[in-house]
């Protein structure tokens, strides 16, 4: 055979056949899978009626699998289908531009693509061979509202993170939108936390390494919630570390509810201001006590921030928000509004429809209002005994705020924006006379938390 005869008719036939058995041998397994699974949690139900955190098998054992080897088996499938089904096409766009057609180098995009998908798949099956089945042993289920999500997480190599392991907790709404010819799932993250487990807090016992996990739930966030697939909420667990070649990263989904043992002090707000630690007494019952946060540790999720702690003359502490303290976000927001701006630019000059040009534009408008704002963007926070004194603005030129310490309430901090899988916060300062001046945004939560506690901090010396 021919590679010409190949191409045009028995290689493409005997690709597609292939790639359609394999699928229906994936969809065969995947629904005897899913009875067996079902079947199990109708099990679980009839023996705990009253406890859903029961309801399923992992959560049951209180030991939860990685989703890394799901995630590379599912890219790995996917390059596999999306690359079986490129090669004809590129062997007819070989042949349609030896017949001088340039057209056809627009379907040069689909192997392209393929290729930057075994990449993934490459990458996640270098992971999980590095680092097997990471699992997340919990010390008690299930997670409490007004309480604690505490553990271990076991990974079967040794891992020497010398930044340590960063983990964060988020609590996710799941919404399958349903259209008029489509579903469109989307998530929005309500809440988040994160924390990193310094290098000597990590556990080494022989070959495996082991993850603590403690960290604190507030009692007013909602609990795990699947019965709605359509509107459901789950909990999430990240931890991830930088290390030298291929980077561990995990994530599980532990069930969180409220139980006769949430504590409904412990909010949102609480754990906000405070850094919240959990004992067992002499009676072995847990006791949590809340205290400000660390001095070093504020300290450093200020630098994490980009933000500078310096002493002022006549005493008190500034906090410098400078200009490009966030470079990632910057440049790729400006990236989009590059790629938004060459769209519209081409719109226009080959009369693209009216209304994808206004929503391209209405974007375009956007980010550039982001870019200016990440890039330009410059903020100075003074405490001293003449009270707050703030001005920002484009070079720091903004206007300029002055609050009397008998006129601040309080200060607090609330999520403003989603990038990805990470919540963004604003702090800001609330007025006796009901008015509120914005210090920062674009904090993460432990970053806003540290910004309120350096302010908390300065004002307390003066008061």
């Amino acid at each position: 055979m021919t590679l010409e005869t190949f191409s045009a008719g028995a290689g493409p036939a005997l690709l597609f056949g292939l790639v359609f058995g394999l699928v229906v041998f994936g969809l065969i397994v995947a629904a005897v899978k899913s009875k067996r699974a079902y079947n199990e949690i109708q099990a679980l139900r009839q023996q705990h009626p009253d406890e859903p955190w029961h309801w399923k098998k992992d959560w049951h054992e209180g030991v939860l699998h990685s989703q890394s080897k799901m995630k590379m088996l599912t890219f790995l499938a996917l390059a596999f289908v999306w690359n079986a089904l490129s090669v004809p096409l590129l062997a007819v766009a070989i042949a349609e531009m030896d017949d001088g057609n340039a057209a056809i180098l627009v379907a040069l995009a689909f192997p392209v693509v393929g290729l930057v998908m075994i990449g993934f798949a490459g990458y996640y099956l270098l992971q999980w061979r590095r680092f097997g089945d990471p699992v997340f042993q919990m010390a008690a289920v299930p997670g409490m509202l007004g309480g604690r999500l505490h553990g271990n997480i076991h990974i079967p190599t040794s891992v020497m993170a010398d930044q340590g392991v960063e983990l964060r907790l988020q609590c996710v709404r799941r919404r399958v939108t349903r259209g008029s010819k489509n579903q469109r799932p989307s998530e929005s993250i309500l809440w988040q936390t994160e924390t990193r487990v310094p290098q000597d807090a990590l556990i080494h016992k022989g070959h495996p390494t082991i993850i603590p996990v403690d960290m604190h739930i507030p009692y007013d966030q909602p609990g795990t919630d699947e019965e709605d697939p359509a509107d459901s909420i789950v909990w999430r667990l990240h931890a991830q570390a930088a290390l030298p070649g291929v980077n561990f990263a995990a994530r599980y989904e532990p069930p969180v509810f409220q139980t006769p043992q949430s504590d409904p002090d412990m909010t949102t707000a609480v754990l906000n201001r405070m850094s919240a630690t959990t004992v067992a007494d002499e009676d072995g019952h847990a006791v949590t006590y809340y205290m400000p946060a660390d001095s070093a540790e504020t300290g450093q999720k200020l630098r994490e921030a980009g933000v500078r702690l310096e002493p002022l003359h006549s005493g008190g502490i500034a906090l410098v928000f400078p200009m490009l303290r966030q470079p990632g976000l910057a440049v790729s927001t400006l990236v989009i509004a590059i790629a938004c701006g060459t769209g519209l630019f081409f719109m226009l000059r080959h009369g693209a429809p009216t209304p994808f040009v206004v929503i391209v534009g209405i974007l375009l408008v956007l980010m550039t209002v982001a870019v200016v704002n990440l890039w330009t963007e410059k903020s100075r926070v003074e405490i001293s005994a003449a009270g707050l004194y703030k001005r920002g603005g484009p070079f720091g030129m903004g206007l300029t705020h002055q609050i009397p310490f008998n006129l601040i309430d309080h200060i607090d901090m609330q999520k403003t924006m989603q990038a990805g899988e990470t919540l963004y916060y604003v702090v800001s300062v609330h007025r006796r006379d009901g008015g509120k001046t914005r210090i920062a945004s674009r904090l993460k939560h432990g970053e806003a938390k540290a910004v309120i506690h350096a302010l908390e901090t300065a004002i307390e010396d003066f008061r």
